[in-house]
């Protein structure tokens, strides 16, 4: 199983466009999903109908949501009109380009790959306090991918890695954080976002990357997967 840490938020229909929880979480979550993989979503939205419709949204789509949190205090995010709704990777898109950080202990012959970029997750910060999380993954039991997919403190973050070192997970962060915690033992991640990702490409991508992981591929392994058929070839350093 994926556990995708962040807060969805709602994307309002606009023209042709239907409603959606959208954000990089939701987005990332969605493709798992798409590409056949359990997925449960952990983060916080607000006790309001817009709450209530992302829910719906998640149901819908079949993504897991038994540890996202409600507080009442914490109006649910709505995303402005005409906001990037990454909800479809394109996956066979040869222009998607990123920049990929590779950092494991599970296999430390792969090296660290680059590239300049030009389509990720919009710049968003989750509100998980590190009680938060910490609650939120108490209702899962186990899980082979933990996914942080939007920044988190430095307190959060750790209870994170904890918690994917307690169920011998492999830990992948969206974005650099300010201090990379210990590696738990299946191994970290980081790749790095570019600014924005109207079309879905860098979530189908990070996506990939964590079904291929679940499906038990060496770190190495999946990173070439999650690249596929894209044309793009990171430089090696």
């Amino acid at each position: 199983m994926i556990v995708v840490i962040g807060d969805p938020d709602l994307r309002p229909s606009l023209g042709d466009v239907s409603a959606v929880a959208g954000g990089p979480a939701a987005a990332i979550a969605r493709a798992c999903v798409m590409a056949g993989s359990t997925v449960q979503l952990a983060g916080k939205i607000g006790d309001d109908p817009a709450g209530d419709e992302i829910l719906l949204f998640l149901n819908r789509d079949g993504i897991g949501h038994v540890a996202l949190l409600r507080d009442a205090g914490h109006p649910t995010r709505i995303a402005p009109p005409g906001s990037a709704a990454a909800t479809g990777p394109d996956q066979d898109d040869a222009s998607v380009e990123a920049a990929w950080s590779l950092d494991t202990e599970a296999d430390q012959a792969d090296p660290a790959a680059s590239a300049g970029g030009a389509a990720s997750a919009e710049p968003t910060s989750s509100a998980l306090a590190p009680e938060d999380l910490d609650l939120a993954l108490r209702y899962l039991v186990t899980f082979a991918v933990l996914v942080v997919a939007e920044p988190l403190g430095a307190a959060t973050l750790a209870v994170a890695a904890e918690a994917a070192a307690f169920s011998g997970a492999h830990l992948v962060i969206v974005g650099q954080p300010a201090e990379v915690p210990r590696v738990p033992a299946d191994g970290i991640t980081i790749l790095e976002p570019p600014p924005v990702d109207p079309d879905g490409d860098f979530a189908g991508l990070v996506a990939r990357y964590a079904v291929s992981l679940d499906g038990g591929s060496p770190a190495a392994a999946a990173f070439r997967a999650a690249l596929g058929d894209t044309g793009w070839e990171p430089a090696v350093s």
